[in-house]
């Protein structure tokens, strides 16, 4: 993973869990639950933004090794990888 793709997910997820942190005070202080809510559905998305990422960044480096790789061994890894990143998508998605 190149550094502004790390940079821009630990930005995400840290802007999440500052959110998240927004949240439980909400709860305790027992505020308007739609704002709750919406506030639950801004950390959400912004996880499913950062999955959708580490997909797209591993696949980038799936293709790049297994068309470019000059070793054997290494390209059957990455296709092993993509087929265990297709499983896994395929069941949490």
């Amino acid at each position: 993973m190149l550094l502004e793709e790390k940079a821009l997910i630990l930005t995400l997820l840290t802007s999440a869990e500052r959110r998240l942190g927004s949240v439980l005070e909400m709860i305790e202080k027992e505020q308007n639950c739609i704002k709750v809510l919406y506030q639950l559905q801004v950390v959400q998305a912004t996880m499913q933004t950062c999955g959708h990422l580490l997909v797209q960044y591993r696949l980038q480096q799936t293709l790049e090794t297994a068309c470019y790789d000059d070793c054997l061994e290494n390209r059957s890894m990455e296709l092993k990888h993509l087929v265990d990143l297709y499983r896994y998508y395929q069941e949490f998605s």
